[in-house]
């Protein structure tokens, strides 16, 4: 069952990391201007994730796919992002999810041509909703969050 965990938990976590020099991130092919990481944190889950990075050092934004179950019988990639406060209401979030949704199309386009993307999104956060409702899909099936229990919407989208 689909659920929602805080994307926030992410951006700073890839702060640290990015302050630690742990790792460095690729430059996006379509959009250099974001970065991208994959990585796979348990056996048979791959995460790509793509950050908006201002020029002064500090994340601004993330988008994170994580492989889940199939969905109508092609891969399926759940998203989730966030908006370190400082940046928010700037339109980051729709620019990080709008660019790495293109990233990942064009990064995919001969070895997985039709794949899908889910969004969980809490039922409240209206930003998130807004940014879901645009670049994942128009329509949402409302359930209630596995994890927090909480009403929440799911968004899917099949590219190709």
């Amino acid at each position: 069952m689909a659920q929602m965990t805080d994307p926030m938990n992410s951006l700073v976590g890839l702060q640290d990391a990015l302050k630690k020099r742990l790792f460095q991130m690729e430059r996006g092919r379509v959009h250099p201007d974001i970065g991208v990481h994959m990585d796979q944190p348990k056996a048979e889950t791959t995460r790509l994730t793509y950050a908006k990075i201002s020029p002064t050092g500090p994340v601004k934004a993330i988008a994170v796919f994580v492989t889940i179950e199939p969905y109508e019988g092609l891969p399926c990639f759940q998203i989730g992002y966030a908006v370190a406060p400082a940046f928010q209401r700037q339109g980051n979030g729709a620019e990080i999810v709008k660019k790495s949704i293109e990233e990942m199309i064009n990064g995919f386009k001969t070895v997985m041509p039709s794949f899908y993307i889910e969004a969980i999104v809490g039922a409240q956060n209206e930003a998130s909703l807004k940014i879901a409702g645009k670049y994942i899909a128009k329509e949402a099936r409302e359930i209630e969050d596995e994890f927090s229990r909480e009403p929440a919407k799911q968004f899917f989208r099949r590219i190709g």
